[in-house]
C-alpha cells in the first residue's frame, strides 16, 4: 500500500511538470487618439476589433493632419504619433510590444454631416436695384461654390444672385439693376440644404443713369434733351438740376421721347455753364455720373442753330451759310467763325446779309481732313462790343 501511494505520487507530480508555463505578457493598446491641428468631436477605440473611429467637423481637410496617440507603456508604433497623415482614407497603425508582440490597429476619419444653413440678419431692410448687401447666418460653408443665393418674389418666381462667400457666417449678394421693384424672400442652397429668410427684404427703383445729352449749348428757352435709364416717366416724376458755380436750378420734365427726357430750359436759367444731373423726385435719387455740362446762352443775344443746306461733307474753299438769330440787333461790324478739332484752330472772317439773316464764310484752302466744331464771335470796335459763342454744329472736311 506504502509502494502504491508513492507511485501514485510521483505520476502526479510528472504531469504537474509537463503543464505549460502561465504568461503574463498582454497586447499593446491604444489608449487614446486625437489631433493636435484640428477639432475632434468624438473617438470611438474598440481595442478588441482594433479599430478607431473619428469624427471631426463638416468640411474639415482631412488630407493632411496630426494625430497625437497614447499607447500602453513601452509600446512603441509605427507611424509615429504627431507625424501628420492623410485621413481621406483608413489609416494603419502596428503597434509593438517590449516582447515583440504586434497588432494592428485601422483608424478611421469621418466628417459630421452638414448642418442646416441658417440666416440670422439682413444688412437692410430695402436695397436699390443694382446695389450689394449683406446677410448673416451661420453654416454657409467654406466655397463659394457650393453657394447659390436667390431671390423669390411673391409669386415665387426666384431670380438667381451673383454673390461673395466672405466666410461661413457672411455673404455679399448683388442685385442685378433690373430687377423688379417689389418684396422679395432671400433663399440660399448650400450643396444640398436650403434656407429661407424670414423676413422680405424691399428691392427699390434704381435711380436714374445720365448716358448723354443731346447737345451741349442752349438758348434759356430751348428743351434740354437728356438721354439716360431708369426714367420711367409713367410711373415717377424727374427733374434736372442744373449746378453751377454760383448756383442751383432745378427744372422740371415737360416731355419724352424714348429714352430721353425733355427740359423746358427758361430766362430763370442765368447764361453760364452748367453741370446737368437727373432727379428721381418720387424716390429722391440723384444720377451719380459726373462730367455731363452744357452751356446756356442768353435767348436775345446773337445765336446760330443750324447750317442752310447741310451737307455730309465739304470741300477746301467751299463756301458755307449759317441761318442766324439776332444778329441783327448786335449792331456788330464784324464776325469771326472758328473751326476746331482738338489742337487745330482755323478763322475766317463771316460776310452776314441782314435781309437774310444768314452768315456766310469760306473754309480755307490749307485746312486739313477732320470734323470741326463751329464758334462765332462778333465785335464792334467801335463800341467796345465783342461777344462769343460755342455752337453744336459740326463740319466734316475731306480731302
Amino acid at each position: 500500500m506504502n509502494y502504491f501511494y508513492k507511485f501514485c505520487c510521483l505520476i502526479f507530480i510528472i504531469l504537474q511538470s509537463c503543464q505549460p508555463l502561465e504568461t503574463t505578457t498582454t497586447l499593446p493598446e491604444v489608449l487614446s487618439f486625437s489631433f493636435g491641428d484640428v477639432r475632434v468631436l468624438s473617438v470611438q477605440i474598440d481595442n478588441q476589433q482594433k479599430k478607431i473611429v473619428v469624427e471631426v467637423p463638416y468640411q474639415t481637410s482631412l488630407v493632411r493632419i496630426t494625430p497625437q496617440i497614447k499607447v500602453t507603456d513601452k509600446a512603441s508604433i509605427v507611424p509615429l504619433s504627431g507625424v501628420p497623415q492623410d485621413f481621406t482614407q483608413k489609416v494603419y497603425y502596428t503597434l509593438s510590444s517590449k516582447e515583440g508582440m504586434k497588432v494592428i490597429y485601422s483608424v478611421e476619419v469621418k466628417t459630421s454631416s452638414q448642418p442646416n444653413p441658417e440666416i440670422l440678419s439682413l444688412e437692410k431692410d430695402s436695397v436699390e436695384a443694382g446695389f450689394d448687401f449683406i446677410i448673416r447666418g451661420n453654416n454657409f460653408g467654406k466655397f463659394s461654390l457650393d453657394v447659390k443665393a436667390f431671390l423669390q418674389d411673391i409669386q415665387q418666381k426666384e431670380t438667381q444672385l451673383l454673390h461673395q462667400l466672405i466666410d461661413s457666417t457672411t455673404i455679399k449678394l448683388k442685385i442685378p439693376i433690373d430687377l423688379g421693384v417689389g418684396n422679395y424672400l432671400i433663399k440660399l442652397q448650400i450643396k444640398s440644404k436650403s434656407v429661407f429668410s424670414e423676413k422680405r427684404v424691399f428691392i427699390s427703383y434704381p435711380a436714374p443713369q445720365l448716358k448723354g445729352l443731346e447737345k451741349g449749348n442752349f438758348l434759356n428757352t430751348d428743351t434740354l434733351w437728356v438721354l439716360g435709364k431708369y426714367i420711367d416717366a409713367s410711373r415717377y416724376q424727374f427733374s434736372a438740376e442744373l449746378q453751377s458755380n454760383s448756383s442751383t436750378k432745378i427744372i422740371n420734365q415737360v416731355s419724352q421721347k424714348a429714352d430721353y427726357l425733355g427740359f423746358l430750359l427758361n430766362p430763370t436759367v442765368l447764361p453760364q455753364a452748367y453741370e446737368v444731373k437727373l432727379y428721381n423726385q418720387s424716390e429722391r435719387k440723384y444720377s451719380r455720373e459726373k462730367g455731363y455740362q452744357i452751356q446756356v446762352y442768353s435767348f436775345n443775344k446773337p445765336f446760330i442753330k443750324e447750317i442752310q443746306s447741310p451737307k455730309a461733307t465739304y470741300q477746301k474753299g467751299e463756301t458755307i451759310t449759317l441761318n442766324t438769330l439776332n444778329f441783327t440787333e448786335a449792331s456788330a461790324r464784324f464776325y469771326q467763325v472758328s473751326l476746331q478739332n482738338g489742337g487745330k484752330n482755323y478763322t475766317q472772317n463771316g460776310i452776314y446779309d441782314s435781309a437774310k439773316k444768314t452768315l456766310t464764310f469760306s473754309l480755307p484752302a490749307n485746312i486739313e481732313k477732320g470734323t470741326y466744331k463751329l464758334s462765332v464771335t462778333l465785335t464792334e470796335p467801335d463800341r467796345a462790343y465783342n461777344y462769343s459763342f460755342d455752337t453744336d454744329l459740326i463740319i466734316a472736311v475731306k480731302e
